[in-house]
């Protein structure tokens, strides 16, 4: 992901993180209704990096707008990444981060959180990753025997992946995944259409910082994983399944299976079944609509590590986005089929101008809990006009998306404001809802035609 800076007036200021602050909205904040004084008319905003490291932006300007659009407050957050502003319900909060990568080239990128009522605590940008590792790797090397011709070769620990060949590889280690023993997990796949996934679990290897494991030559062969999946909607083209492991926070995608034209109702997806290691699991369905450009995945993630799945696709419904995200200098539009009602629309608008000798590209996502097929841009106050699309003349327009999101734990806009558009994130990188189980629902836009 980008990260940016901020410019003021002319003059460049990078962006930069700090660890002080103490500021509890970093965390999981409330709204107005959950997290703060009902009688509030204050609405704070913690702005984080774009690194997955939870550490505040300091470059970020922070804009306040009441519901005509008025400027309450702007400027730079402090230290903690922090603006507050006393703001009356229906307003807007939008951060602005600017990177000059060079003299003629500057990357600028705004997010707009709409509908902000009094009370609440919001958070634009990453809060920290649970595989976001703040320490220096140490490293150890495996040795292992290659099973056999055309196969590929991933290690996995509470650290993370890495690929092997050669009968090599080198784990990445951090003091925050690993204790004086870890658990290691081999996978062998083999580079056929439908690919056999062999497997070596380890238990309890003994960390040695420069230290060497050699992997025993007990390949095994899998199980089998079953996912009933009830409510599969009609029309579907292909519905892929993952299945991952959970090695203490880091995910180990182990197999994959899939059904061509799948039948509406109850279906069952198989996947090769990795035993042994791990204490959670998550399935990941990948959905695409014979009708549809975009398509919609359906994530969860569940306490067990168990060969069987039961499933609800009826869960979470949500449009699907058809045909390509068209946009103009002041909207975007597209066509949809289905309905839902998603907790967040996420709409991204793209393109870049011409300031003398310099070029700024925009990108600017828009955050609300609308279910129309198109949006206009609310634009930006005056002093920031620059880097508002309504009001240029030369524009090349580039790329628009849209994307709905839906998760079981939130109930509605008013609880999944707060989060900002972190929540369009990998589930298994994401910094809220760590620890739990959960189900979320994604429909995105394709790509880009």
């Amino acid at each position: 992901m980008l990260l940016f800076g901020v410019v003021l007036a002319a003059c460049s200021i990078p962006s930069k993180h700090s660890g002080g602050g103490g500021d509890d909205t970093t965390g999981d904040g409330g709204t107005g209704s959950d997290g703060g004084s009902a009688a509030s008319t204050l609405v704070e905003l913690t702005v984080l990096s774009l690194d997955d490291d939870g550490l505040p932006d300091t470059g970020a300007v922070a804009m306040f707008l009441d519901p005509a659009g008025t400027v309450i407050s702007d400027g730079l957050v402090d230290a903690a990444g922090h603006a507050q502003a006393d703001m009356p319900a229906g307003g807007s909060v939008t951060v602005l981060r600017i990177n000059d990568e060079t003299p003629t080239h500057r990357n600028v990128g705004l997010t707009t959180i709409t509908s902000v009522r009094p009370g609440d605590k919001l958070t634009v940008g990453d809060m920290a990753s649970p595989t976001a590792f703040p320490d220096a790797p140490t490293t150890m090397s495996v040795a292992f025997t290659p099973y056999a011709a055309n196969y590929s070769y991933m290690f996995y620990t509470a650290c993370g992946g890495t690929g092997g060949s050669a009968g090599t590889a080198t784990l990445s280690l951090y003091n925050a995944c690993h204790g004086s023993t870890f658990d290691l997990l081999a996978v062998a796949t083999s580079s056929d259409t439908v690919p056999d996934v062999r497997y070596v679990a380890i238990p309890n290897v003994p960390y040695a910082n420069n230290g060497s494991i050699t992997v025993p030559n007990s390949w095994q062969s899998t199980g089998s994983f079953v996912a009933t999946l009830a409510n599969v909607p009609a029309n579907l083209s292909s519905l892929s399944l993952t299945r991952s492991l959970y090695l203490g926070e880091a995910v180990a995608p182990t197999a994959s299976g899939s059904v061509d034209a799948p039948q509406a109702g109850l279906v069952s997806v198989a996947a090769p079944y990795v035993q042994g290691l791990g204490t959670r699991s998550q399935i990941s369905l990948a959905l695409h609509e014979q009708n549809a450009s975009g398509f919609q995945t359906f994530v969860a993630r569940v306490a067990n590590t168990a060969g069987t799945q039961g499933l609800d696709l009826g869960q979470e419904p949500l449009p699907w986005i058809a045909g390509v995200v068209s946009e103009t200098a002041t909207t975007v539009s597209w066509d949809q089929i289905g309905s839902g009602t998603p907790d967040v629309r996420l709409v991204t608008w793209g393109g870049y101008w011409t300031v003398g000798t310099r070029t700024d590209y925009i990108s600017w996502t828009i955050e609300d809990a609308n279910v129309t097929s198109s949006l206009a841009l609310p634009g930006l106050p005056a002093k920031y006009a620059e880097f508002d699309p309504t009001l240029q003349t030369n524009i090349s327009l580039g790329h628009a998306a849209v994307m709905y999101i839906d998760y079981d734990r939130l109930a509605g806009y008013d609880e999944a404001r707060k989060y900002g558009p972190e929540l369009g994130g990998p589930l298994e990188s994401l910094g809220v809802f760590v620890d739990q189980p959960v189900q979320v629902r994604l429909s995105r836009s394709g790509f880009f035609l």
